[in-house]
């Protein structure tokens, strides 16, 4: 019984995102292969704190978007910051400091272009 109803959870779940990506793309061939790229996702369960879900659900609202899309969204961002931090971390072992500092020496004293001044800072 219980994978009947998760069954039926998961294509209510497709119905509604079906009805959304038609209402946003305007078109039923658009949704149609919206949804077949959409089709290639995995389940897992997700155990939230119950003040969390109802932020997430609350903002995924706001948003105009499904509460599944809007977590789908959220990993995302998280992975593509996690990968640029890790980026420059490993992009700065490969730093030349020596010729870093060899071009500073050679850059000159020139003064900042206009608009390119350093503003004191706000207090």
């Amino acid at each position: 019984m219980k994978n009947f109803i998760s069954t039926i959870h998961t294509l209510h779940e497709y119905l509604f995102d079906f009805e959304l990506v038609k209402s946003q793309s305007g078109s039923v061939a658009k949704a149609e292969e919206r949804m077949k790229i959409m089709a290639t996702r995995s389940n897992y369960t997700l155990r939230l704190l119950a003040s969390l879900k109802a932020e997430a659900e609350k903002m995924a609202e706001e948003d105009g978007t499904t509460l599944n899309q809007f977590i789908n969204v959220a990993v995302a961002e998280k992975l593509a910051a996690l990968r640029t931090a890790r980026y420059f971390q490993e992009r700065a072992t490969r730093a030349d400091l020596e010729a870093f500092d060899h071009f500073l020496e050679i850059a000159g004293d020139e003064s900042p272009r206009r608009g390119d001044e350093i503003l004191p800072a706000e207090n």
